[in-house]
């Protein structure tokens, strides 16, 4: 499935989600997942600039083996080592949660419609195109999709 090209089909896949479910691996909640899911969204469809973080030799390994290339995001990944706290929830339940993702996703395709040939910043990647983020969002959901067991 194509996640960020499927939201009707991920939505549903998401509602699966119990309130309480374990993840398989990291210390995300169901919600913390989704609402960070959405975050990136957000950072993709231009609603939030961020800066990089990496020189851009290592931008450009990243992006080879992320973006570029078949490696999925692996499982031990964080945005930032060493920080284990989970941020504050944006939305009052999982289901508002769900909600914004879509409303998220089809932002990010309005703003690409709207604006052929724009990028946006990614804080590993630099400045990625349309389809570039497609990429990335996939392998994203995916991480997340299986964080929680959803996918195998």
């Amino acid at each position: 499935m194509q996640y960020v090209l499927q939201p009707a089909e991920t939505v549903a896949l998401l509602t699966t989600l119990a309130v309480d479910q374990q993840p398989v691996f990291g210390k995300m909640t169901p919600q913390h997942m989704v609402e960070h899911l959405a975050l990136i969204m957000r950072i993709s469809n231009g609603r939030i600039q961020v800066p990089v973080r990496f020189p851009e030799e290592k931008i450009a390994a990243y992006r080879k083996k992320i973006i570029e290339g078949p490696d999925p995001i692996g499982m031990g990944v964080q945005m930032e080592k060493g920080n284990d706290t989970l941020p504050e929830l944006r939305n009052p339940d999982l289901t508002h949660a769900i909600a914004d993702l879509q409303l998220q996703i089809e932002k990010f395709h309005a703003h690409y419609d709207n604006h052929p040939g724009v990028t946006a910043v990614h804080p590993f990647f630099g400045a990625l195109n349309k389809a570039e983020w497609i990429i990335f969002h996939q392998k994203h959901f995916t991480h997340h999709l299986r964080q929680f067991a959803l996918i195998p």
